[in-house]
């Protein structure tokens, strides 16, 4: 389902059961259906409120990523890969003019992360050497969290500075679906560290 909170924190967005997209009311406790069908997956909230991004997969079509503007209820722009690659889980800046998300090629095993400027539509794609999962910038614009999963890594939290474009380890001992505090000083994440389900942590960025 992978619930998210609005950045007011009055809704939920999530994929139902049978996929499509829902909102939450968390004053009505209403559900309510946005997008219907099983090609709306893996929704997320610009810091702005303004737009939604979700990662669209049309059954025997490759993935791709869409923005939903909340206002105008309606797509407004789609973000498609080369050929036959593939387009994942996905986060916007905090202004709004990048988007950053997982990129799968046609004959790759791993998934990349790969950042897109939205005025130029130049993209970067990061040649990491482990697969990305669950791309999150931060409030601030400086960092973008994600999972890493790969041979000698297992599974943990890296991040990218947008600034410099250095990537650095953030968990050791397991991490998965990275959430930014408000204040970008750390974040909290999902892990299995200690045996048993999944705990929730959290963790200060380094001074």
């Amino acid at each position: 389902m992978s619930p998210k909170f609005s950045p007011d924190g009055k809704r939920l967005i999530f994929t139902g059961p049978e996929s499509g997209l829902w909102f939450y009311d968390l004053q009505s406790g209403k559900p309510e259906l946005l997008i219907a069908g099983p090609r709306a997956v893996v929704a997320n909230w610009s810091y702005s409120g303004k737009f939604l991004t979700y990662t669209a997969a049309p059954e025997g079509h490759t993935s791709y990523v869409v923005i939903y503007d909340l206002a105008r209820e309606k797509n407004v722009r789609e973000i498609r890969a080369d050929g036959k690659a593939r387009i994942g889980e996905s986060s916007l800046s905090p202004d709004d003019k990048f988007i950053a998300y997982t990129y799968q090629g046609v004959n790759e095993h791993k998934k990349s992360l790969a950042i897109q400027s939205l005025v130029t539509d130049e993209r970067k794609i990061l040649d990491l050497p482990y697969s990305v999962h669950t791309p999150e910038y931060s409030p601030n614009g400086k960092y973008i969290a994600y999972r890493a999963v790969g041979k000698g890594v297992g599974s943990e939290i890296f991040l990218f500075n947008t600034v410099t474009g250095e990537t650095k380890q953030l968990t050791r001992g397991d991490g998965a679906l990275p959430a930014w505090r408000r204040d970008s000083s750390g974040i909290v994440f999902t892990s299995d560290r200690d045996g048993g389900d999944p705990q929730i942590y959290s963790i200060e960025l380094p001074k």
